[in-house]
This record gives C-alpha cells, sequence and structure tokens, in this order.
C-alpha cells in the first residue's frame, strides 16, 4: 500500500499499527459487529379482548434483545376498534403487543402478519 500522506514514512505507518493492535502477543478484545436495523414479519392471533379492557400479545421476533428499540405496524386488515397502543421487548426473541378495545363488546379478531421494525440500541 503506497504512503499517501505527506512526511508520513513506512516505517511511522508500521509503529502506528502496532500501536493500534497491541505489542506482539499482546490481547486484543473482539469486539461483536455492531448489529443492523431489521423489518421482521410475523403472525400474531390477539386473544378475545373483552369489551374496555386492554390485552398483552407476546409475539416470537427472531433476533430482537432487551434494550432494542421495536415498533410494530398493525396489517390494513385489522379490525377497526382494536387499538395499538403499546410495544416493548420482554425478554429476548420476545415482544409484546399492548392491544385496547374501547368497544362496550368483546373483540376477537382473526390472526394476521404484523411489521416489527427493531432497531439494535445495545
Amino acid at each position: 500500500m503506497p504512503n499517501e500522506l505527506p512526511g508520513v514514512t513506512i516505517a511511522d505507518e508500521i509503529k502506528a499499527q502496532t500501536i493500534l493492535l497491541g505489542a506482539p502477543g499482546a490481547q486484543v478484545p473482539v469486539v461483536a459487529p455492531p448489529r443492523t436495523p431489521f423489518v421482521a414479519s410475523v403472525s400474531v392471533n390477539p386473544p378475545s379482548i373483552a369489551a374496555a379492557t386492554h390485552a398483552e400479545v407476546d409475539v416470537t421476533v427472531t433476533g430482537v434483545h432487551t434494550g432494542d428499540l421495536v415498533t410494530a405496524e398493525c396489517p390494513a386488515a385489522v379490525n377497526d376498534d382494536i387499538l395499538h397502543v403499546g410495544t416493548r421487548v420482554k425478554a429476548t426473541n420476545t415482544v409484546t403487543l399492548r392491544l385496547y378495545n374501547p368497544t362496550g363488546g368483546a373483540i376477537d379478531d382473526a390472526a394476521q402478519t404484523w411489521a416489527f421494525k427493531v432497531y439494535p440500541i445495545a
């Protein structure tokens, strides 16, 4: 690799690399590469939600870790009266959806595919 910095010799570059990598035989910590954001499409079948109550639905989202930021996008066909009021990572690979039924009767919606956008934080 040709020297691209004026006044810097190859020997200077080797010294710099030695300082960055450590002395021969020194242990260099292994750092995992950063995780990248991803989208997971998962089938969600909420239970029957009684009138004027909340329901929490645990969903398996492979690759999510506690501390990650997750958003959920409900499908267009979800029952109009069901309100999605929250999403949180419960545990590794598990996301909890919080749904609310504000109506005067129970709602038992069908299973549908939701999109989960995961933004790794830790």
